[in-house]
């Protein structure tokens, strides 16, 4: 039982990865911006073709934002699952993925 915790730890991980990267691509267009960021991200995990849905994709949480003071400014976007699973012998699980991409500039 603990090693189907385990893959599924693994599973959501790279769901979160995966959104995240999605996140910051459509982020980072021209004219685009966290909130579209952050609607691209939830998409990926739990659209109707989500990759991460019931329970687990319920309890994600999808936050982007520009990081400014990187020179050239880039789009953040963290994704977090928190105490939405608990594994025997190591209690709930906190499992987050993040990614950044260069803004596009209009040229």
């Amino acid at each position: 039982m603990l090693v189907a915790h385990l893959v599924i730890v693994q599973y959501a991980d790279g769901a979160l990865q995966l959104a995240v990267e999605e996140g910051v691509r459509a982020g980072t267009a021209v004219d685009a911006g966290p909130a579209i960021c952050v609607r691209s991200a939830r998409r990926t995990l739990v659209g109707r073709r989500g990759v991460l849905r019931g329970e687990l994709g319920r309890t994600a949480t999808v936050r982007c934002f520009v990081d400014g003071a990187a020179k050239p400014p880039q789009m953040v976007a963290i994704a977090r699952i928190e105490g939405g699973l608990a594994i025997p012998l190591l209690g709930r699980v906190r499992i987050e993925a993040s990614s950044r991409r260069v803004i596009e500039a209009v040229r």
